[in-house]
């Protein structure tokens, strides 16, 4: 758990470097290829977060009509990664209080859509890695994990494009995400695994009478 926060807090301080420059001269690049049907497939792409909560609720759908105790374990990962994610995230947004792309650089950058809340990190891009990323643990299959990854990094890509983050903050959404997954996965099965090992049964010493 302190190499997660200590992977968090270097990001946070990548991203404030990056911020200055590297950030600054990819948003501007985008910005230069936009185009009505692009500005349209990404604002799509961007709302298909809703996939996120989805997917581990169908999973617990599943299982309970199903009796499917997979399912079910499954499900409850991907929730508490989420939850996760979603604590962090939002720790780090209040916490650092950066600000968006163009309202940093109004003159310069310009967003197809608007957001209320601080830039760092991007939250959009931490749930979907969360979901991804968890899938690609529970499900170690070519058609599950290309499917989730490429899902998981055009929601990020859709974020630059729409000018609502710097680079950095959907990078450090990418880790949050993965990591959450990555930890919650562990804790799940280190649960399973030791309730799957058999109790030692109560023995009751042998007494022998003599009449």
């Amino acid at each position: 758990m302190k190499r997660f926060w200590f992977s968090v807090l270097l990001a946070a301080c990548a991203g404030g470097v990056l911020g200055q420059g590297i950030d600054y001269n990819i948003l501007c690049s985008l910005q230069e290829r936009r185009t009505t049907t692009m500005d349209q497939t990404m604002r799509w792409v961007s709302n298909s977060l809703i996939l996120a909560p989805m997917v581990p609720a169908t999973l617990a759908l599943g299982g309970w009509i199903g009796n499917n105790d997979e399912l079910l374990h499954s499900s409850g990962q991907m929730g508490a990664s989420l939850l996760a994610t979603g604590g962090i995230t939002l720790g780090l947004k209040y916490g650092v209080k950066r600000l968006r792309p163009y309202q940093k650089y109004p003159d310069d950058l310009i967003s197809v859509t608007q957001e209320p809340d601080p830039s760092f990190p991007s939250g959009h891009t931490s749930f979907a890695f969360s979901t991804a990323v968890s899938m690609c643990l529970q499900y170690p299959r070519w058609y599950v994990v290309a499917p989730s990854l490429i899902w998981a990094s055009a929601v990020g890509f859709s974020r630059l494009y729409l000018g609502v983050h710097f680079p950095s903050d959907v990078l450090t959404g990418m880790l949050i995400g993965s990591l959450s997954a990555c930890i919650t996965y562990q804790i799940e099965q280190q649960r399973l695994s030791q309730k799957s090992i058999p109790q030692p049964k109560v023995m009751l010493p042998a007494i022998r009478v003599v009449f």
